[in-house]
């Protein structure tokens, strides 16, 4: 949406949604959002979803990690 210069009202409208609920997926606050109501959205605004899976970071515990066998 920030790209494509639309308001939270034009995008509300075009989804079908309302402002709030826009506002709060906006702001990584809307909870209960599953993949199928992403696609949906993503249908209406005329793009296709793309799901991207990558590795989770390396999380800094202080623990050493265990060493690969070579």
């Amino acid at each position: 949406m920030r790209g494509s210069r639309m308001t939270q009202v034009e995008l509300a409208a075009k989804t079908g949604l309302k402002q709030p609920e826009i506002s709060r997926i906006l702001n990584g606050k809307h909870r209960g959002f599953s993949t199928d109501r992403l696609a949906r959205i993503a249908f209406k605004l005329g793009t296709l979803p793309m799901i991207k899976l990558e590795p989770m970071p390396q999380r800094r515990s202080g623990k050493k990690a265990p060493r690969r066998a070579a």
